[in-house]
């Protein structure tokens, strides 16, 4: 009974040692298969945490050469947030067929795969490479996908073909890249990708949409002037050549920075290209480009010199509020569109020698923008300014620029006697048929100047009319004219006096009281009042007068009704008696040399009203665009 009672005591020894055997061997099992589930396809992959993106998890450490046993093997890779060791080199496999996903992953060496074909997608998004990275004549048959990367040295991909997509979104690269004579057969993105050294994709083409859109000016904190030269915001910090390269579909490179030199020479865009707030901290040479849809660099800021000589454009090159502070180049352009200039900050000089477009903007203001010597280029550039806006019925933009080539060409007279007549009539009376206020401003003059000849005419002949006396010394001397007096500001011929003092009545035989003598200096002020009362006096009827040659009185009515037989008057009833009556020869005066000079001078200015009215309504037909439009109908019948 009491060994039977010490046998549980022995099994439980044994049963522990067993247990802890067990759980030794369960713990070396977990161990060998997390391990194992590492290299071996489809074993369980590590999730990337946020933590794990933004510092990439290398608690997980896998050799290079185990990752190309997999990829040979035709085993899917697909792992995240792991450290590659050594450098990878897919050379020797010369044919990825399954699947190569190593997201959030950190290679050490280089990334090795020229001439290499891969079957299935790739996806090293958030991969971080130390050293250079070769895909020279590799084959892409699926997606790449290398979003939010960075390859720290050289990145190669010359000559390689992406059947499908690609996306180098936000990835940085340190060291020179290499994608000349790339072939991308689907859409290609770099949006905001950031290349600190000279970038080449000389000769490459995009057959779909390629996008290299950057950071828009107010989403970052560097200054404006140190935007392009910052890598971390969609720049080309150094040289970006894209000579050669054919973009059949949509390039987009809106709030691109090239701090470095822009090479766009012989470039072939079949689809629309747009650099809308892009900034080119360098020169920018797009010459003998080919661009088959419109190019837009709207709002674009240009520091260096813009070279566009001899492009062809077969629909529209807008400029509209950009800024281009140095050379602009459109020498030998051919944009069969329109050209515009719209709200542009010009810079040094805008050469346009021998330029074609088919329409063009431009701010008049900006006219001498041109080169001083290039007197010919500006006639030329306003007249299709002239062209461009009365097609868009903006008359008042096509009369100014009317208005400017014309000054301009009379500039260019070489007989000074030619210049001075079109400056004087044709400019300034004439306003060259497109200003309005030119004539209506030489016809004011002309009644201005009217009035005067007619005032200073009137107040002459009142000072050499004689006065008669009166019969009776007793009654007051009646002026000889009519209104005399009033012009003069004198009622009668007896003048009041200005201090008071007042004559002794007639025949009343008492002194009168008679101030001293006038001052000078009181002569004087009273001559000039005199004068100035005259030809105030008599304004009211000069301008009258004036203006009648402008605008015809109405007849005056007749308000008598019919006459009937007149009356010999009584003597004495029209102020005369019958021997002091005027008789036809007395008053039908003899026609003198300064009556046909009179005669002349109306006609002249009866002529010259006429034709400053004339000139004025025709001014105002041409600055009105329907009544422009009628007037060319009646013309070109």
């Amino acid at each position: 009974m009491t060994r039977f009672r010490a046998m549980p005591v022995r099994r439980a020894r044994h049963s522990g040692a067993a247990w802890f055997v067990r759980v030794c061997l369960v713990s070396f099992a977990f161990g060998v298969a997390a391990v194992c589930g590492a290299i071996l396809p489809g074993g369980p992959a590590k999730a990337a945490t946020v933590h794990d993106r933004q510092l990439p998890g290398t608690s997980v450490t896998i050799k290079a050469a185990s990752v190309v046993a997999v990829l040979r093997a035709g085993h899917p890779f697909d792992q995240a947030a792991v450290r590659i060791t050594g450098s990878l080199d897919l050379r020797a496999l010369q044919v990825v067929s399954s699947s190569f996903r190593c997201r959030w992953c950190v290679i050490d060496g280089a990334l090795l795969a020229p001439d290499v074909t891969f079957r299935e997608v790739v996806d090293l998004s958030g991969t971080k490479v130390k050293g250079p990275v070769d895909f020279r004549g590799a084959m892409f048959d699926r997606a790449l996908a290398w979003r939010d990367g960075k390859v720290r040295g050289a990145a190669l991909f010359g000559s390689a073909v992406f059947r499908d997509s690609v996306a180098f979104d936000n990835t940085t690269f340190a060291s020179t890249e290499d994608l000349s004579g790339a072939d991308f057969r689907a859409a290609a993105s770099f949006a905001l990708a950031n290349f600190a050294e000279t970038v080449s994709f000389a000769g490459a083409t995009f057959s779909g949409t390629a996008v290299f859109t950057g950071s828009p000016p107010g989403r970052h904190k560097a200054p404006a002037a140190s935007r392009c030269e910052t890598v971390g915001f969609g720049a080309f910090a150094a040289a970006a050549v894209f000579t050669n390269a054919t973009f059949a579909g949509l390039a987009d490179f809106r709030d691109r920075c090239f701090a470095g030199r822009a090479e766009f020479s012989d470039v072939l865009a079949g689809g629309a290209m747009v650099f809308d707030g892009a900034e080119f901290a360098g020169p920018a040479d797009f010459e003998r480009g080919v661009f088959g849809a419109d190019v837009s660099f709207g709002g674009a800021l240009f520091r260096g010199n813009a070279d566009f000589a001899n492009v062809s454009a077969q629909h529209d090159l807008v400029f509209d509020d950009a800024q281009l502070l140095g050379d602009t180049d459109l020498s030998g352009a051919t944009i069969n569109g329109t050209l515009s200039f719209r709200f542009v900050t010009k810079g040094k000089v805008l050469y346009v020698d021998c330029l074609s477009t088919g329409s063009l903007v431009l701010d008049l203001g900006k006219i001498s923008w041109l080169p001083p010597t290039a007197v010919g280029d500006e006639i030329d550039i306003l007249q299709r300014v002239e062209v461009t806006a009365r097609n868009r019925g903006q008359t008042a933009v096509a009369n100014n620029a009317r208005f400017m080539w014309l000054d301009l060409s009379r500039r260019t007279h070489h007989d000074a006697v030619a210049n001075i007549a079109d400056l004087v009539f044709y400019r300034w009376i004439a306003g060259y048929l497109v200003k309005p206020l030119s004539p209506l401003r030489a016809l004011l003059f002309v009644v201005a100047l009217t009035t005067l000849v007619r005032m200073t005419a009137t107040v002459v002949r009142w000072s050499r009319a004689p006065i008669p006396e009166p019969p009776d010394s007793s009654v007051s001397a009646a002026p000889a004219l009519d209104g005399l007096g009033c012009a003069y500001g004198l009622g009668s011929a007896s003048r009041p006096d200005p201090a008071g003092h007042k004559a002794p009545p007639a025949g009343s035989g008492q002194p009168g009281t008679w101030p001293k003598a006038p001052s000078a200096a009181w002569k004087a002020a009273t001559a000039v009042w005199k004068i100035a009362a005259a030809f105030a006096g008599t304004l009211p009827g000069a301008l009258q007068d004036s203006l009648a040659v402008v605008v015809p009185r109405l007849p005056k009515s007749n308000t008598t009704g019919p006459k009937g037989p007149s009356r010999p008057s009584a003597p004495g009833h029209d102020g005369a008696t019958p021997e002091h009556q005027p008789t036809q020869q007395q008053a039908t005066p003899s026609r003198t040399g300064g009556s046909y000079l009179c005669e002349f001078m109306r006609l002249v200015e009866w002529i010259t009203v006429k034709a400053l009215l004339g000139l004025f309504l025709l001014c105002v037909a041409n600055a009105n665009a329907t009544l422009h439009q009628f007037i060319e109908a009646i013309l070109n019948r």
